[in-house]
C-alpha cells in the first residue's frame, strides 16, 4: 500500500486513492481459464455487499488458453449480456492492458485483490 498513490479514471471526477474501496482483478486476458466468468458472476453480490466499492478489471479481451467465446464481442460481452442490469456498471471499470508502472500504482490503492485461476 502507498498512501500517496492515486489512479485517475476518465469517467470519475476525482482520482481513486487508498481512501476509496477499490477491488482489483488482473489477468493477461479476460478468459475462463483465468476465472473471469467466475469474477463477473460474483459482481452482483460483491457490489451489493460493498456499496462504496469500485471494481478495477485489468487485462485484454483476447484468449490465451481454452476456447474462445462464440459471442460476437467475446467473453466480456457474453458476461455483460448474461448479467445485464444486475450489475451497477458505473462501478465496474475495464482498464484493458496497462503499463507495468500503472499496474503497480493500481495495486497500491487496492483493498482487495481477487486472483482466480
Amino acid at each position: 500500500p502507498d498512501p500517496q498513490a492515486s489512479v485517475g479514471l476518465g469517467r470519475l471526477d476525482q482520482p481513486l486513492t487508498r481512501e476509496d474501496e477499490v477491488i482489483t482483478y488482473v489477468a493477461r486476458n479476460m478468459e475462463r481459464t483465468r476465472g473471469f466468468h467466475i469474477m463477473m458472476r460474483a459482481l452482483p453480490q460483491i457490489l451489493a455487499e460493498r456499496p462504496q466499492a469500485r471494481i478495477l478489471m485489468i487485462g485484454g479481451n483476447e484468449t490465451s488458453y481454452g476456447i474462445e467465446s462464440s459471442h460476437p464481442p467475446g467473453l466480456r460481452g457474453e458476461m455483460e449480456a448474461e448479467l445485464g442490469d444486475s450489475v451497477d456498471w458505473n462501478r465496474v471499470h475495464f482498464l484493458g492492458k496497462v503499463p507495468y508502472e500503472d499496474l503497480c500504482r493500481i495495486l497500491r490503492i487496492s483493498r482487495c485483490h481477487i486472483y482466480l485461476t
